[in-house]
């Protein structure tokens, strides 16, 4: 008898389990993704209404692109002002005023990429003189190959009245087997210095087992607004 009311519990229990895969939807396997263009470059001030953007090609063959513009910072209004298999677009006939611009790649049978965003405004005014040529990327980038909490990042200062911006990509603790440094949508990456120095002062909170990278750009200023340099190579890992 014990064996019967055994056996029925499991059947029983059998019967659930199907009952409730029939009621949930069925987890389809995710689609691979379109590798997202690394860049995209354009003025950050130009006195002409025309002027290019362009992009990183995508890793991914055969891919088109689709090109956003918008006068917000989040994207809320953008509109699509280019779509195309192109790796640049000359804008023409825009008016006096700030711009944002985003790119993202896309193929077949495969979802479109990840956005990549402009780190920067275009700012856009008629009435003001040819700016400064672009600072170049700073050389000299130095840090640390292994560290305790805090370390410092320096680099070659550039001659004039130059400013800085410092970007840093950061993993915090992974496991063995995790994938290497650099493996995508698993770092964050952040803007963690703006200042005339040519060095940061770096302090995480959480140091343990974790990497740090960084990369440099030089801006001057222009009327109020800054003209950006192309950034550096991201350094070795910390």
């Amino acid at each position: 008898m014990r064996t019967c009311s055994i056996l029925f519990a499991a059947a029983f229990l059998s019967f659930l389990a199907i009952a409730a895969a029939a009621q949930s939807p069925m987890q389809m396997p995710p689609l691979p993704t379109t590798d997202a263009p690394d860049w995209i470059s354009f003025p950050s001030v130009s006195n002409s209404p025309d002027f290019t953007v362009s992009w990183d090609a995508s890793t991914t063959p055969d891919s088109g692109y689709s090109l956003w513009m918008d006068t917000k910072q989040d994207f809320s209004s953008a509109q699509m002002i280019y779509e195309g298999g192109n790796l640049s677009y000359n804008c023409a006939e825009f008016a006096n005023g700030t711009y944002y611009f985003k790119v993202r790649a896309s193929s077949k049978d495969l979802y479109p990429s990840f956005e990549c965003v402009g780190d920067h405004a275009l700012y856009v005014d008629a009435s003001l003189p040819a700016p400064p040529s672009e600072p170049a990327a700073p050389s000299g980038l130095t840090v640390p190959s292994t560290s305790g909490p805090a370390f410092t990042v320096a680099w070659n200062r550039h001659a004039g009245n130059v400013c800085y911006q410092l970007k840093q990509e950061y993993m915090a603790r992974y496991p063995i087997g995790y994938p290497s440094p650099g493996f995508p949508y698993s770092s964050i990456v952040s803007m963690i210095y703006d200042g005339s120095n040519n060095s940061c002062f770096i302090s995480p909170v959480d140091c343990d087992d974790s990497w740090y990278r960084f990369r440099v750009r030089a801006y001057v200023m222009f009327f109020g607004h800054p003209v950006f340099g192309s950034w550096s190579d991201w350094s070795a890992e910390v």
